[in-house]
């Protein structure tokens, strides 16, 4: 202890601290450092000095994985939110295409059985005036720009 104190003054002196003093009064000084040295109380600001080095560097690790996690945590939930999203978006395109799909299939529909009503009428009208229906049926194959099987297909399903 007493090598400590000699090197403390020795230092300061060095130093400029308090150097005309300590040259004065050398002993004194390291008497009295020496005297009123109080283990328990060294032994305690040392404790607390380490405490709040840890602390400190505890916090700053602390902080570091918080921010790691954090940002874990918010991938998963962003990418939770963006698959809702974007089920969401997908649902709602898918039935605006199926509205798309289903409004040209039954545009198709219709004008496929209008066509075919109009067919059946235009042979029951020809048949009403005594053509024959072979003719009745080239002469529609004609005007509609369609095979005379057709004809025979669509007369088939309304016998």
């Amino acid at each position: 202890m007493e090598e400590a104190v000699d090197n403390a003054v020795d230092l300061c002196i060095k130093e400029n601290i308090l150097a005309d003093i300590l040259i004065k009064c050398r002993s004194e000084v390291a008497s009295m450092l020496l005297t009123e040295f109080d283990e328990k109380l060294y032994k305690k600001s040392i404790y607390r000095e380490g405490y709040e080095d840890g602390h400190e560097l505890g916090v700053s690790e602390g902080y570091e994985r918080g921010i790691d996690e954090g940002h874990r945590r918010g991938v998963s939930e962003g990418y939770e939110r963006g698959v809702d999203e974007g089920h969401q978006r997908g649902v709602s395109e898918g039935y605006e295409r199926g509205i798309d799909d289903g409004r040209k299939r039954g545009k198709q529909e219709g004008f496929d059985e209008a066509r075919e009503q109009a067919i059946r009428s235009s042979i029951s009208m020809l048949k009403s005036i005594g053509m024959p229906d072979d003719k009745a049926a080239a002469l529609i194959a004609k005007n509609y720009s369609i095979q005379q099987e057709e004809i025979s297909d669509i007369l088939k399903k309304y016998k």
